[in-house]
């Protein structure tokens, strides 16, 4: 016996194909930038009305509406369709030539030739990549650029920008949505990770004993001022080569501003410690999502966040004096060699493999565990680091400044709106 019904099957194909193969970027125009009109405009700005704010959100809020307007004026923001897909920088125009003549080739049926240009195009890219890449690592001396050069060659592809997204139940191919969906995942990830009834206990007693070893005299630590020559230093030495954050202001412009907006600048760092407030606008930041798997899941995109480079300006300041308290006080471990100066994982590494060399000289058998903490900054508890920076002699106003810094940030995720690197 059969019977007659007939046998189906479902395809999913929204992931197989591109929807899209351009996207549109906001971006300022600085092609007729005049740059002494630009500092003489903003030289006649009244940055002086700033000091009659008392509160530090108010304050830049302020010197942004002011140094907008001028920059708007010299620099207007635009929006244009670009390709999501870079050109490598080893194409050459030979290649391109050979890449035409191949297609036209295979276009007319002339088969013969058409393999002829293939196998010339294969080896012109087989060429230009070795040279390009033999090239870049010799003459660069400096680590990160050759890292730099070695994931531009072994990285896989990513797509240029994500089309599809479920959260929570809820599927969306709008950009807006898409946006939106990723927002809420990474501002709520650590009440999804942990249960808030899920409370860690801190064993403080050592702590405590070890920093009085080191501070006995129990100094307090606290946030001084900075100086208007401090912020002039770190705004002309703002790496231009970095993107603008959320408020669309780039390096490059801070930089040339420099001379002039230092001021403004150092009175709302010193009105937010004097107030113990880090200013929300400084944390607002814009989120570049990097996938690493099933591209619908918000679980599988690394955030890459870039703050706005005033941010930059006051973080640096205060990671300087918690960096030179702890080495004047000696109170971090010699086996510490993340986030310190003059120690990388070159560092950690060398430790231990002395370690290992140790202990085969001595007849014992060696093994590592290596782990992998998934979220781990994520997961990091405040209350805790709050905790442990009070047994370290971090006073009231310190802590609450901190506090403050630590506070949800405001992202302003662009998944939909920009392309995928």
């Amino acid at each position: 016996m059969s019977d007659h019904y007939p046998v189906c099957i479902t395809r999913c194909t929204k992931n197989l194909f591109k929807k899209k193969t351009h996207v549109t970027i906001e971006y300022r125009d600085y092609k007729n930038f005049d740059e002494a009109k630009f500092l003489q405009d903003l030289t006649d700005i009244n940055f002086n009305e700033l000091k009659n704010f008392t509160e530090p959100n108010l304050a830049l809020d302020q010197f942004y509406k002011l140094f907008v307007s001028v920059l708007d004026k010299h620099a207007k923001i635009k929006s244009k369709r670009v390709k999501c897909k870079n050109t490598p920088k080893w194409i050459t125009t030979e290649i391109n030539d050979a890449r035409h003549k191949r297609d036209f080739f295979h276009k007319k049926g002339e088969m013969d030739n058409f393999r002829k240009w293939r196998n010339k195009v294969t080896e012109l890219i087989r060429n230009a990549k070795r040279d390009y890449y033999k090239e870049s690592i010799e003459e660069n001396t400096r680590t990160s650029d050759i890292w730099k050069h070695l994931k531009e060659f072994t990285s896989r592809k990513n797509e240029t920008s994500i089309n599809f997204m479920t959260h929570n139940g809820i599927s969306s191919e709008d950009p807006n949505e898409i946006a939106n969906m990723y927002n809420d995942f990474i501002t709520n990830i650590s009440k999804t990770l942990i249960d808030e009834n899920q409370r860690e206990t801190l064993e403080t007693a050592h702590i405590v004993n070890f920093v009085r070893s080191k501070n006995s005299m129990n100094i307090k630590f606290s946030f001084n001022h900075i100086s208007e020559e401090e912020v002039l230093d770190l705004l002309t030495k703002l790496n231009i080569k970095k993107s603008a954050g959320a408020d669309n202001i780039g390096p490059k412009i801070l930089k040339i501003a420099a001379p002039i907006i230092f001021k403004p600048i150092s009175h709302i760092i010193n009105l937010s410690i004097a107030t113990c407030t880090f200013p929300d606008k400084m944390k607002e930041a814009k989120i570049t999502p990097i996938y690493k798997g099933d591209k619908s899941t918000p679980g599988n995109y690394r955030p890459i966040s870039i703050l706005p480079t005033l941010s930059k300006i006051f973080e640096k300041h205060l990671a300087s004096q918690i960096r030179n308290y702890l080495n004047d006080f000696d109170l971090l471990v010699k086996e510490q060699s993340g986030f310190r100066e003059h120690h990388s994982c070159m560092s950690a590494l060398t430790k231990m493999t002395e370690n290992w060399l140790s202990e085969i000289d001595n007849g014992n058998l060696t093994g590592t565990v290596y782990l992998d903490f998934s979220k781990a900054f994520d997961l990091v508890n405040h209350d805790i680091l709050l905790q442990k920076l009070q047994m370290y002699q971090f006073d009231d106003s310190s802590l609450n400044l901190l506090k403050s810094y630590l506070k949800k940030p405001l992202p302003g995720s662009q998944a939909g709106k920009i392309c995928l690197e």
